[in-house]
């Protein structure tokens, strides 16, 4: 819940995952959330709370497509996966044309549509040959074939995810094809099953242009998160909630640890470079040539230093300003700017900034603004970040910073360019 960040609907579906994944991680020895085993699929014309999970694979398919898995209902399937596009055109990432080669017909009086007749025929011949009912495809499918297949009753699906594939593959045996001229008996698995998806109430939906299915194989190891709405607008903001859900709790497995959130950690760092900032700075030694890079570099280092360090202080202080008042703990951002001077000042006073901070944090009080009800939200809500994630974003951020700083440091311009060229120290600078 703390790693939610307040999304309740994404923490129930990933109890649910975690409860199946842990079923089977009994008899694996792991206990890490398997992403590669989740996907989604959202649905329109539902409340939230009829977002659920499902084992299998569940997907949106037109009504034509629907009224072949009617006819399909109750029967053990034969699959076929395709990695790649079924379409005429296609060819694989490695393919690479003849140059300077012009392809013919060998009857040039032949109608044009006829290639693209022919070509439909012999797909279609080659499923119903091995008896195929089921084919997914991980990309695109061409429109006449669908229909092609939709009247002989083979249900084709497209735009299907590589894991879902692997997935499939695993448990019916099925071995994914590029091309459709290269199935063999061996390549066709056995054992799916394929039906409409039906609500926690048992009702089947209809969404006018896109009709659930779901398509299961007893064993599988892939889970459905089926993300409902009633609002339109907010079908991809859901998706966004939960993936960032299961990431999140993903990393915090993997580190095994996580940051205090709400500000508390960025508040901490903030502190602490504003101490380095305020620490004396001693003298350059200007006669150690040998430890330092030059001289003349010696005094502006020591006289910057402490200038660089207050304007990462500015920095940091303006984030956590602008995250306050994007997420309405403040009502402008010098009400943001006056709370975190504030929380600076109480924790330089008493003696121990992390002590003081991850005490705000454990009450709950980090960032806490003073506008009455727009703080009330966030009262006694603690939440956690991930450290890998926030580490690596800082050390970017540090990077970009450190390569201004030392390009600034590398260019040489002004009337005595030349005269710096031509000396004997020279050789100890990089001229850009």
């Amino acid at each position: 819940m703390a790693l939610s960040h307040g999304n309740q609907t994404g923490v129930k579906l990933l109890q649910s995952i975690a409860a199946y994944q842990q079923e089977r991680a009994e008899c694996r020895g792991s206990s890490q959330l398997n992403i590669t085993e989740i996907v989604t699929c959202s649905l329109l014309g539902l409340p939230e709370s009829y977002s659920c999970v499902s084992p299998g694979f569940v997907t949106l398919v037109s009504p034509e497509q629907a009224s072949v898995i009617k006819h399909l209902e109750d029967r053990p399937l034969q699959i076929l996966l395709v990695d790649g596009d079924l379409t005429e055109q296609y060819r694989h990432l490695g393919f690479n044309r003849p140059c300077n080669v012009r392809t013919i017909l060998e009857h040039p009086n032949l109608q044009a549509g006829r290639t693209g007749d022919t070509w439909l025929s012999r797909m279609l011949d080659i499923l119903v040959s091995f008896e195929v009912n089921l084919v997914l495809v991980k990309g695109s499918v061409c429109e006449n074939l669908m229909d092609r297949c939709i009247a002989s009753k083979i249900l084709v699906v497209g735009s299907v995810p590589r894991d879902v594939l692997c997935a499939f593959g695993e448990v019916t045996g099925a071995q994914p094809v590029t091309y459709l001229t290269q199935v063999n008996a061996s390549c066709v698995g056995a054992g799916a099953q394929a039906e409409l998806w039906e609500a926690s109430d048992g009702r089947a939906m209809d969404l006018r242009e896109l009709v659930p299915v779901w398509i299961n194989v007893r064993g599988i190891r892939l889970l459905t998160a089926v993300l409902t709405t009633a609002v339109a607008s907010k079908v991809q903001l859901l998706a966004d909630q939960f993936w960032t859900l299961v990431y999140r709790l993903h990393h915090a497995l993997s580190d095994g640890k996580v940051f205090p959130g709400g500000g508390a950690v960025e508040l901490l760092c903030l502190s602490h470079i504003q101490a380095l900032a305020e620490q004396p700075v001693p003298p350059a030694n200007q006669k150690s040539g040998k430890e330092l890079r030059s001289a003349w570099l010696a005094a502006p280092v020591a006289e910057y230093k402490s200038l660089v360090l207050q304007a990462l202080a500015s920095g940091w202080k303006r984030y956590l300003s602008v995250v306050m008042c994007n997420m309405a703990k403040a009502l402008s951002e010098l009400e943001a700017c006056a709370l975190v001077d504030h929380h600076l000042k109480e924790a330089a006073g008493c003696g121990s900034s992390s002590a003081y901070i991850l005490e705000l944090f454990r009450r709950g009080d980090v960032l806490r603004g003073g506008s009455g009800t727009l703080a009330a939200h966030s009262e006694g809500l603690r939440v956690y970040d991930n450290v890998a994630a926030k580490t690596e974003a800082w050390r970017r951020a540090l990077d970009l910073v450190l390569l201004v700083l030392q390009t600034d440091a590398e260019i040489i311009t002004g009337p005595k360019r030349n005269q710096l060229l031509n000396s004997p120290v020279s050789s100890e600078f990089m001229f850009l």
